[in-house]
């Protein structure tokens, strides 16, 4: 499912406050140049592709599932997937999340 924007379109490129909770997409999920405002949560949500973010503005109140829900870990571009979102936890300042996609990334 492709949730992206292009990049300097004239689309609205934000995301209110939005729910995933115990959702799984069979497809891969694609969110590339979205802001998202407020609060973002994917817990217990199960990404059976590499879900991919780049170039995301993410708000400090994003939740993503445990490692185990990412089950993709081979495909072609999943390693800068999970990079991109390394580095964005890393810039939000959680260690916990930056973790899980610091191993996801290995």
């Amino acid at each position: 499912m492709n949730f992206s924007v292009i990049a300097g379109e004239n689309s609205n490129d934000t995301f209110p406050e939005i729910d995933f909770k115990g959702s799984f997409l069979k497809e891969e999920v694609v969110f590339n140049n979205r802001k998202f405002l407020s609060k973002t949560s994917f817990r217990d949500f199960t990404f059976i592709r590499a879900p991919k973010f780049h170039n995301c503005k993410l708000n400090e109140d994003t939740v993503f599932p445990p490692g185990k829900n990412f089950k993709d870990t081979e495909s072609e571009g999943a390693v800068r997937v999970y990079r991109t979102l390394k580095l964005a936890m890393g810039d939000l300042q959680a260690p916990r999340e930056q973790g899980i996609f610091y191993a996801l990334e290995q």
